[in-house]
């Protein structure tokens, strides 16, 4: 599990750190209050893949001019970028990435990702990345992914980012045929989801073997998710990301959006499942109703403390945070409605 994270110099952040992360951690704040950059530092910090963390993390914010150099702090010309993502594990529990600021003033996507431990740089072309090892070797203890070592923090075995509004890492179809593979408890779970959801829904399936839709399967018609409005498409899209994982993290950017009242109590129950399964949870959030939902959701053999939130603040680049254990947040709710609506 993750324990903590210092960033420096990333994006809006000039620095600050979190400590104390715990199994379900919500992030709340202002806009502007660097909620969506502690997520991106720990999806490239913590990911075993940091070559596609890196890409993800420029192409969430594409639009903005210079998509690449804002990752750094005043655009890079206070120099390089630096995350310390640290872990429970009583072994490889800590890593540094540094995210090099190209040395030329081309406008290309073009920066290097180093990483300590091991001592392995690489250079982000147009979103491609190619690793070349730093000399003199170093000993690295390390997992083999293709022809290349990358260090796995332990506890970390797999990270994903999961933005309602931006891209998947799969496409429904996929990540439903992928769950089909993980056996038919695995399967049951997730339709009973489904029918929570919609009680008039007998099934949830894919009609045709060109798997292009997910379908919602009536006594007498069907629908295709992708049509059945955005709140159904972001829970099941949300059903299958947690389903289809065991153990590892989760970064949820904004869970609630497009959410009805009610599927955010679904929503909230789908989270403590996968934190009971072994999942760390770090999301952001606007809404106080979530955070009630989450709160009225936790199973009753859950310890109360596995959830806390951060209040996240930013002044001249400083990252400011207030944190609230389990316990408190249960008092403090008034105190964090000034934040959310």
């Amino acid at each position: 599990m993750i324990t903590s994270v210092k960033i420096e110099r990333l994006r809006g952040i000039k620095e600050g750190e979190l400590n104390n992360l715990t199994p379900l951690t919500i992030l709340v704040g202002g806009n502007g209050s660097g909620k969506s950059t502690v997520l991106e530092a720990l999806l490239i910090g913590a990911s075993n893949q940091p070559e596609d963390a890196l890409g993800r993390a420029i192409n969430r914010r594409i639009g903005t001019p210079l998509s690449f150099r804002a990752l750094f702090w005043k655009l890079g010309r206070d120099g390089d970028a630096s995350i310390v993502v640290q872990t429970d594990a009583p072994a490889s529990n800590a890593r540094v990435t540094n995210i090099l600021y190209p040395e030329d003033d081309s406008y290309s996507v073009n920066m290097n990702l180093r990483l300590d431990p091991p001592n392995f740089s690489a250079t982000v072309e147009g979103l491609r990345v190619n690793f070349e090892q730093v000399k003199p070797p170093y000993y690295v203890q390390s997992y083999k992914v293709g022809s290349r070592y990358i260090h796995h923090l332990d506890g970390v075995s797999r990270l994903r980012l999961v933005d309602p509004q931006k891209m998947s890492y799969a496409s429904l179809p996929e990540m439903y045929s992928f769950m089909r593979t993980l056996g038919q408890d695995v399967n049951d779970n997730f339709q009973a989801l489904v029918k929570e959801i919609l009680p008039d829904v007998k099934e949830i399936a894919m009609l045709d073997f060109k798997g292009s839709d997910l379908h919602l399967i009536y006594k007498e018609y069907s629908v295709p998710v992708s049509v059945a409005g955005d709140g159904v498409y972001a829970t099941i899209r949300q059903a299958l990301e947690l389903v289809t994982q065991s153990r590892g993290v989760v970064l949820l950017e904004e869970p609630e959006v497009h959410l009805h009242y009610r599927l955010l109590y679904t929503s909230s129950k789908l989270i403590w499942a996968a934190i009971k399964r072994g999942i760390q949870i770090v999301l952001t959030t606007h809404s106080l109703e979530f955070i009630d939902a989450l709160l009225e959701a936790r199973p009753d053999d859950a310890d109360v403390n596995a959830l806390s939130i951060v209040r996240t603040n930013l002044v001249e680049g400083s990252l400011l945070t207030r944190r609230y254990s389990g316990e408190e947040t249960l008092l403090a709710r008034r105190e964090i409605q000034d934040d959310l609506r």
